[in-house]
């Protein structure tokens, strides 16, 4: 944005790898419904709004009175395959629509799909990556599946149940001269993140409230058997970040979030302040 209100393209097209339950959906989902040319597996802007609609009306009463089987949004998408639908797009759509036209871009796709879609992009790439607690990842992972973690003695094969998604942060297919690898952290929620991205995207004319696409009712406490024991915490710990298949994406975050590629570091904060 330019210090006058008027727009100006961006010299990179940003990029937010999806981590489940790192917080990357509910960002795709609120940058689509406030921002132009987003284009996410979660959301895209052009059909945001309705899409937000369809959710609120459809699906979010049947949640919210307990209902657990899937409910249909009854868009074309979930018309040709129930499993998906416009906040759910399969990634052989969104690489035939194409992504030209994108300043913005949220893939849940595993890591090989960046270099072979943008590793010689017109623009680089500023991919961002979300960080978490690797306990409180793994947990919410847990409860996102409905997996009870029963902190077993030997837990590897508990572990494998829960974790999902490993093969989304690979560093040797990430690690590109048009990628350019950013993080930052979510464990406090996703709202410094989104003052981030205020005026690096064009705001759209008509916006909304994004409706978020996981509720669901308080659970039990039942997985905070994990924290009764500091030295089983440790240990788990230390099994998630060195012999999961988040290996990578743990040392990465370990590495960047103390470096000069973190999103949330005092300068970039300020300068987005003044942006604003």
């Amino acid at each position: 944005m330019t210090p006058n209100g008027g727009w100006t393209f961006n010299p990179v097209v940003y990029g937010l790898l999806h981590i489940l339950e790192s917080g990357s959906a509910e960002i795709n989902g609120r940058l689509s419904m406030n921002y132009e040319r987003v284009c996410g597996a979660k959301g895209y802007s052009y059909d945001a709004y309705n899409a937000n609609e369809r959710f609120k009306t459809k699906v979010l009463p049947a949640l919210r009175k307990g209902r657990k089987q899937a409910v249909s949004t009854g868009d074309i998408y979930s018309k040709i395959d129930e499993r998906y639908n416009r906040n759910n797009v399969p990634f052989r759509y969104m690489k035939e629509i194409g992504f030209e036209d994108c300043d913005y871009v949220a893939l849940d796709v595993t890591a090989e799909e960046w270099y072979a879609n943008f590793g010689n992009w017109f623009k680089p790439m500023e991919l961002h990556i979300p960080c978490k607690d690797p306990i409180d990842l793994f947990m919410s992972m847990c409860d996102h599946q409905g997996i009870k973690f029963n902190c077993e003695e030997n837990f590897d094969e508990e572990v494998n149940k829960c974790l999902n998604g490993g093969d989304r942060f690979v560093m040797s297919q990430l690690t590109r001269d048009n990628i350019n690898l950013k993080c930052f952290d979510v464990s406090s929620g996703i709202n410094d993140y989104m003052r981030y991205m205020k005026g690096r995207l064009q705001v759209k004319t008509l916006q909304g409230t994004f409706v978020r696409r996981d509720y669901k009712p308080k659970g039990s406490e039942e997985e905070l058997c994990i924290r009764k024991s500091d030295d089983y915490k440790i240990r788990l710990e230390d099994h998630l970040k060195h012999k999961s298949d988040f290996k990578d994406y743990f040392e990465f975050c370990d590495e960047c979030m103390v470096s000069g590629n973190n999103l949330f570091n005092e300068t970039q904060l300020m300068g987005n302040e003044n942006e604003g």
